[in-house]
């Protein structure tokens, strides 16, 4: 239901920027209902970005509520469920399972060892260290380490492998991560 709506909200979105063009770039249905302002005449866009984004949001929780169903074993539980704005991570008894549904190609070229895969699966005992990292600590370029901001979390595997999770609040995760593989 709720990916209904995120596609009514953004087919609204186009509506308004349709009517808008066909009217000579006058007016769109949201300039008839809400009078000229920033919301009438950005709020066709605004309408299109987030019912996209929230489709793709509600598109990665089916999908992470498969991918439970199918990694968890006989003593497995699910000890947390933490959704962000661009990721899903479930830590279960046994091992962490990760879904990105909105992180862009750009934030993957511009921080070191962001992880490039949609899905990853990760055995607590593959996991030598875990900490959350700031934008700055992994950014490449330096304008991009001017703003220092939580990006996610930074798993060191035992075969030296260093994988970043981008995800927020991230605080939590890394303690209860940090019980698990002590």
């Amino acid at each position: 239901m709720k990916k209904i709506i995120s596609l009514i909200i953004a087919s609204l979105g186009v509506l308004d920027i349709l009517l808008w063009m066909l009217n000579g770039f006058s007016y769109g249905w949201l300039e008839l209902l809400f009078g000229i302002n920033a919301f009438s005449k950005y709020g066709g866009w605004l309408m299109i970005v987030s019912g996209i984004w929230y489709y793709r949001r509600e598109n990665a929780l089916e999908k992470i509520e498969i991918d439970v169903i199918q990694e968890l074993d006989g003593d497995d539980v699910i000890l947390k469920k933490h959704i962000s704005t661009v990721s899903i991570l479930i830590l279960t008894k046994f091992k962490l399972i990760y879904r990105e549904y909105a992180v862009t190609p750009e934030m993957k070229e511009n921080y070191n060892n962001v992880c490039s895969e949609s899905k990853l699966v990760i055995p607590y005992n593959d996991i030598e260290s875990v900490k959350t990292v700031t934008s700055r600590e992994i950014a490449k370029k330096k304008v991009d380490k001017v703003l220092s901001s939580e990006f996610g979390i930074s798993i060191v595997k035992k075969n030296g492998e260093i994988v970043v999770l981008a995800s927020k609040k991230t605080s939590l995760i890394v303690a209860m991560i940090n019980k698990n593989i002590n």
